[in-house]
């Protein structure tokens, strides 16, 4: 996998375990979803945005 630069973005310490982070890190899915959930609207903003 290419998890390097992912690494490099996010920090090691901030990575969920399954990814090389810290063993008390745990990936939250349902966080992540419901995040995902609050930000639809903008995220599908982003999707159609054309540059001019």
């Amino acid at each position: 996998r290419h998890l390097n630069k992912l690494r490099e973005m996010v920090g090691v310490d901030y990575l969920p375990a399954e990814y090389g982070g810290p063993a008390t890190n745990v990936l939250d899915t349902k966080l992540i979803f419901n995040h995902l959930s609050q930000s639809a609207d903008y995220l599908e903003q982003l999707q159609q945005y054309k540059k001019r």
